[in-house]
C-alpha cells in the first residue's frame, strides 16, 4: 500500500521493513491522529488490503478497542502510556480485517517523530485466527 510520494518522508520507508523473526509482523505507519498512511506487504495481506487502492483509514476500523483510547498522550508528543502498557504485557487486540477475516494479535506502537509531523508505527503480530466474518 502506497501513498502519495509527497505524503510520506523517505526516510520513514524503511521503517516498514522488519527483521526475520517477525516476518508474520504487519507494519503500519499512521499520522497522529490515527489514520493508516501505509503498511507494509504483509500487512496488506493480512489485513486484506489491494495492493492498488491506498489504505486511508482509521486504525479503529481495524482495532475496534482502539476507538475507546487516544492513541497519543496528552500534548500530541507521545504515544499514549497505556497503549505502551498493554504492549508490553503482550495484550491481545481484536483484529478487523477489510476482507472478513477476524484474529486476536499483540500490538507493538513506536514513535516517529519529525520537526513537523509525528507519525506512529504499529507492529502487529498475528496470535490466532478466528474465523470470517463474511
Amino acid at each position: 500500500m502506497n501513498t502519495q510520494p509527497n505524503e510520506l518522508p523517505a526516510e520513514f520507508r524503511g521503517q516498514l521493513q522488519i527483521r526475520d523473526n517477525w516476518c508474520k509482523a504487519a507494519v503500519l505507519l499512521l499520522s497522529g491522529n490515527g489514520t493508516i498512511l501505509d503498511t507494509n506487504e504483509e500487512g496488506s495481506r493480512l489485513l486484506g488490503y489491494n495492493s492498488k487502492h491506498s489504505v486511508q483509514c482509521h486504525i479503529s476500523s481495524l482495532v475496534p478497542k482502539l476507538a475507546e483510547i487516544d492513541l497519543l498522550e496528552e500534548g500530541n508528543e507521545r504515544v499514549n502510556p497505556y497503549l505502551r502498557y498493554l504492549s508490553r504485557i503482550g495484550h491481545n487486540f481484536k483484529i478487523f480485517a477489510t476482507n472478513g477475516e477476524q484474529f486476536t494479535g499483540e500490538l507493538y506502537f513506536n514513535d516517529l517523530k519529525k520537526i513537523d509531523q509525528h507519525l506512529i508505527l504499529v507492529l502487529i503480530r498475528p496470535v490466532h485466527k478466528e474465523n470470517r466474518l463474511f
